[in-house]
């Protein structure tokens, strides 16, 4: 009996982990040069890949990063470097608002949720705007541009997420 009491308490304590949804991301790489995109969408994916509590999804992400890569042009100091605009935007708190909504047959809350809804499907408020440049696009400098921009994206998102 002492047995089986303990296999139930172990199991509704790990029970939690299980349960807990993984934050929906979305990357989207906006380039000229199909083989930049693919290099970069393969580096983010790779970086996400390590991140436990994120998934990537392509239809209603919480969270979305947005790259918009250029080749530098006629640049007399390196024609091969690439100027890189991130931006990312959060949902989260549109999320919140539509799980508390989703259940209140309050008649405020009815007249709200439409509103809401509109707002789950658009991209969110943008949290962050920055622009970075690198030298070439050689796997090293992409792998490593994929791993920090990803690492920076989750720091901020657990602070979205806390307040």
């Amino acid at each position: 009996m002492r047995f089986v009491f303990a296999l139930l308490s172990l199991a509704l304590v790990a029970a939690p982990s299980y349960a807990a949804d993984k934050t929906r991301i979305s990357v989207q790489i906006v380039c000229n040069d199909r083989d930049a995109t693919a290099k970069l969408a393969n580096s983010f994916t790779q970086a996400f890949a390590k991140a436990q509590d994120y998934e990537l999804v392509d239809k209603l992400p919480q969270a979305k990063l947005m790259l918009y890569a250029n080749k530098d042009v006629n640049s007399r100091k390196n024609p091969e470097g690439w100027s890189i605009a991130i931006a990312w935007t959060s949902n989260v708190q549109t999320y919140f608002l539509a799980s508390k909504l989703n259940d209140s047959q309050q008649a405020d809350a009815v007249a709200v949720k439409p509103i809401v809804t509109g707002m789950v499907n658009e991209n969110g408020f943008i949290k962050n705007l920055t622009v970075a440049h690198v030298d070439d696009l050689s796997d090293t400098n992409v792998q490593a541009l994929g791993e920090l921009i990803t690492a920076q994206f989750i720091k901020e998102m657990a602070g979205v997420q806390k307040r």
